[in-house]
């Protein structure tokens, strides 16, 4: 019984962990930190490049510009996003952003932090 007991909870435990490993917490407003690439031709916000919880955020084409500066360069930024992210991507559009200077051997380097709750677009 004790065994099962064990069982059950790890199992909520991870699957509560696994829902959100994105930093995804509904619409609104996040503080996302990576880097911006070209992928497909489309300017792209990528936050923990390279590893398996790697997040891919585009934005429309009208808030493309806002990116351009950045390409290839680590980037800090407000974001918001208006429509659930579907697995690690999502749609956002950028509020501000600026450039930062990486820390490579910080684990929280890159990565998204809620800010504010919105309501999503239908």
């Amino acid at each position: 019984m004790r065994s099962i007991l064990i069982l059950v909870s790890l199992t909520f435990a991870f699957s509560a962990s696994a829902a959100d490993w994105t930093g995804f917490q509904g619409c609104g407003l996040y503080e996302v930190k990576g880097v911006v690439r070209f992928i497909k031709n489309i300017a792209t916000m990528v936050v923990n490049e390279g590893t398996k919880s790697e997040i891919k955020i585009s934005v429309p084409i009208e808030n493309e510009p806002k990116l351009s500066p950045y390409i290839d360069t680590p980037f800090i930024a407000e974001v918001e996003i208006k429509s659930k992210m579907n697995g690690s991507l999502g749609t956002g559009t950028v509020v501000k952003i600026d450039t930062r200077l990486p820390h490579p051997l910080n684990p929280k380097d890159t990565g998204m932090s809620f800010l504010k709750k919105s309501e999503c677009a239908k």
